[in-house]
């Protein structure tokens, strides 16, 4: 056995390690479980030391995915993405299909079209010729928003062109 393979041996096994490396990683920022698992088992720890990391600081507070999805969500619709889009990236960070679908229940028809009104006002200014009322439509499907949601963010932009020729 190579000195390279009695280190990563050693290290295997080594739980203190383990959640030296876990904290480490979570000083960078927040992470799923699934994230932490991944990377843990790149470092060459197996999944039994693995599992006893990830309990702990489970235990403990620090790794929390229904935390992380509320707090993904929320940074998500600042930036202008829909329910679809915030589903997908919970789904690509390896949040659980269930867990991700719990703290999705959060967000209203009114939350997702504020989010997609932001969006707009920061990206297209109305009125919207055919032209652009595609390329509007197209930008809200990509940013992962619902039909109903488009509809009331395309309803309120009009509302607010009809608001502004009455002034006039």
């Amino acid at each position: 056995m190579t000195s390279h393979q009695e280190k990563k041996s050693l290290k295997s096994n080594d739980l203190e390690a383990a959640k030296y490396d876990a904290l480490k990683l979570l000083s960078y920022r927040g992470r799923t479980r699934s994230e932490l698992s991944k990377r843990l088992a790149l470092k060459g720890y197996d999944d039994g030391t693995v599992e006893k990391t990830l309990a702990h600081l489970e235990t403990i507070g620090l790794v929390d995915d229904l935390k992380w999805a509320h707090d993904r969500i929320n940074y998500y619709l600042r930036k202008g993405y829909g329910i679809i889009g915030i589903k997908n990236v919970l789904r690509e960070k390896g949040v659980d299909r269930q867990l991700a679908e719990t703290a999705l229940e959060s967000i209203s028809l009114e939350t997702e079209t504020e989010a997609g009104s932001l969006f707009l006002g920061k990206k297209y200014k109305p009125p919207f010729d055919i032209k652009t009322k595609k390329r509007v439509l197209d930008a809200l499907r990509r940013r992962g928003f619902s039909n109903e949601a488009i509809n009331c963010v395309l309803k309120n932009v009009q509302e607010e062109r009809n608001e502004n020729n009455d002034e006039e």
